[in-house]
Parts: structure tokens; C-alpha cells; sequence
């Protein structure tokens, strides 16, 4: 989905470490998009997907700022994101359309057929 946007993307790690966990401890096939959380962009990163090296890929991970008001947010970080990003408060909203392309397709495809996370093949 990303190739055919022509838009950067990488694989990360699928730790267990959220709310997908459970799932997977009891067998039930899961998956997922990272888009950043409070890890630190690299430069590397910010070079490659916009936005500011040295700073958080989502300044208001879990906290109060995580809204699309602004409110809470630190606005000298955000001034200099907005210059990268369409942003309501601290989302960005292109970057929620095209994800949430990319989730509706994944679930769209393990509807029909799982074994690519699983092995097993689908009834017919």
C-alpha cells in the first residue's frame, strides 16, 4: 500500500509489547502498523520522512497534549512540525488517512485468508 503511494516506509520490530500481546500469547493471529510512539527520529529518519530529528516521533504519546485541539502541547515543537505536516493538535491528519488505507486493507486481506501469519490455509 505504501509502494503504490510512492511513500517511504520500514519494518520494526513486533514485540508483543502493546495491546496485541494477549492475543498472540493465546494464539490468535495479530499485526499491526508502527507509526512512531515516544522513540526518538534519527535523522536518518527525518531525512527520509520529514518531521524533526532528536525529537519524539509523537510528542504527546500518552499524555495530556495527545489531542486535536493543540491544547498542552509544546508549541515550539509543534510551530516547527507544522511545517512538515498537515496537523489537528498533534495529529497528522495525512498520515492518519493514509494509515488507516493501509490498516483497512490488512484486515480486509487476513478476513480472507490468515496463513501468512499462521500457516494455516483458508477453508473453502
Amino acid at each position: 500500500m505504501y509502494a503504490r503511494r510512492n511513500l517511504e516506509f520500514n519494518d520494526t520490530e513486533f514485540s508483543g509489547r502493546s495491546d496485541y500481546g494477549p492475543f498472540i500469547a493465546v494464539g490468535i493471529p495479530a499485526g499491526g502498523l508502527f507509526t512512531g510512539a515516544e522513540g526518538v527520529k534519527s535523522e536518518e529518519q527525518a531525512a527520509l520522512y520529514a518531521g524533526l530529528a532528536d525529537v519524539a516521533y509523537d510528542p504527546c504519546y500518552h499524555s495530556f497534549c495527545d489531542n486535536l485541539t493543540g491544547d498542552g502541547q509544546d508549541d515550539a515543537v509543534y510551530d516547527a512540525l507544522s511545517a512538515h505536516y498537515d496537523l489537528a493538535g498533534n495529529v497528522n491528519t495525512e498520515a492518519l488517512d493514509v494509515n488507516s488505507d493501509v490498516i483497512a486493507s490488512a484486515i480486509l486481506t487476513l478476513a480472507y485468508d490468515t496463513s501468512t501469519v499462521n500457516g494455516v490455509k483458508p477453508r473453502r
